[in-house]
């Protein structure tokens, strides 16, 4: 595919790179205002001269890039079994962040590639990971079992406090001890899920323990004043 403008040829990549995607994916591909800007990147045509384009050349040519935007392509992806609880906690954090500004932090993790067909197919198969995770321990993320597919989405919270949270539960297991946060971090994901959700168990078992305790106490009271 290509574009000739003035008997000189741009041609588009047969295949869209992690950084050039991200680029791309700063502009709303629905505005013609940003139609010159996003042929500009993918050909490498000039952008003033693009800018006298006529609006359905400028149309096809982004619909062409979309295309390619669009592509997945099979790869390995990093087993999920070998996720360890910062890597989890880094890739919820971005995923929530938006993966259009850090598909490259995502791969960093997931797969080796420097190409954004196969980090997008990395992250979706990856983002069902993540759904079962949520599932499987709903109780320790206080979900429901009727939380649907959109609750579990990223992006459907507050950004910024889905990090803090993070940090805050990293802090907790290292027993406030900064030095031992990496420690907690280099854990198997699963070992970490595991026994968080035993010690929720445990204080959720100690706080019934305790109101039935006040609750019997009360009895006690009333019977004695009666």
């Amino acid at each position: 595919m290509e574009l000739i403008i003035n008997k000189v040829e741009y041609k588009y990549p047969e295949r869209i790179t992690i950084a050039m995607w991200q680029d791309v994916m700063r502009y709303d591909f629905k505005n013609p205002s940003n139609w010159a800007d996003i042929v500009h990147i993918a050909t490498g045509a000039p952008k003033s001269q693009l800018l006298r384009a006529n609006e359905e050349a400028l149309e096809l040519g982004v619909a062409i890039l979309v295309q390619l935007c669009n592509v997945r392509t099979e790869c390995k992806v990093m087993p999920v079994t070998e996720l360890n609880f910062g890597q989890f906690v880094d890739l919820d954090v971005w995923l929530t962040m938006g993966v259009k500004s850090h598909l490259a932090d995502v791969a960093s993790i997931l797969v080796d590639t420097e190409w954004a067909d196969e980090a997008l197919f990395a992250v979706e198969q990856y983002s069902n990971y993540r759904t079962h995770i949520y599932r499987q321990y709903a109780e320790l993320f206080g979900l429901n079992d009727e939380a649907d597919d959109e609750e579990l989405q990223p992006g459907k919270v507050d950004k910024l406090q889905v990090a803090r949270n993070w940090y805050k539960i990293m802090v907790d297991l290292a027993n406030d001890d900064i030095l031992k946060i990496d420690e907690v971090t280099e854990q198997p994901l699963i070992k970490v899920f595991n026994f968080m959700a035993l010690r929720k168990q445990k204080q959720l078992e100690e706080k019934i323990r305790i109101i039935e305790k006040n609750s019997k106490l009360k009895t006690q009271r009333f019977f004695f004043f009666f």
